[in-house]
């Protein structure tokens, strides 16, 4: 996928977790001739998403599939080295949501986009979504480290 097209692709899922002031979890995937699938799971629990993943997995053993960008909202945590991270980003306290965007190629090159966002519930029930302007967490960047159940499906 080259870079213009993962922007845009960026900036619109950005767009649309504005406007409709949620981001379901999406997974595209391009084959060699530059065709996208689109993947839209749904889980309940664990076990389900688990399941997801292994189909998706088993999906990517095809070689024409070439490379995927996983989008979702998700939960994170900021942690010092040494730190224990021995519990899920949803359950700690001090978590903070973020619109996660995975881009993995077979070839092994990734990249990591968290964009934090607060999210405020108006007095008619409805979800207002502001991101940070000033803050985005980048896989290359030294400081950051990401780590994902999303990170490489191209591996078994």
């Amino acid at each position: 996928m080259n870079s213009k097209r993962l922007k845009s692709l960026i900036k619109t899922a950005k767009d649309l977790t504005i406007k409709n002031g949620e981001h379901g979890t999406i997974i595209l995937i391009e084959d060699n001739k530059g065709a996208m699938f689109v993947v839209k799971p749904i889980w309940e629990n664990d076990e389900q998403k688990y399941k997801i993943i292994n189909e998706v997995k088993e999906m990517l053993k095809n070689p024409r599939f070439k490379s995927y960008l996983f989008i979702s909202e998700s939960w994170f945590v900021s942690r010092k080295v040494g730190d224990p991270i021995n519990v899920k980003a949803s359950q700690q306290d001090d978590r903070q949501e973020t619109l996660a965007i995975t881009y993995v190629e077979r070839t092994s090159k990734k990249k990591f986009l968290m964009l934090p966002f607060t999210r405020v519930i108006d007095e008619k029930g409805k979800s207002i979504i502001t991101f940070d302007k000033d803050t985005e967490f980048r896989s290359d960047d030294p400081k950051v480290m990401i780590s994902s159940i999303w990170d490489n499906l191209f591996n078994p």
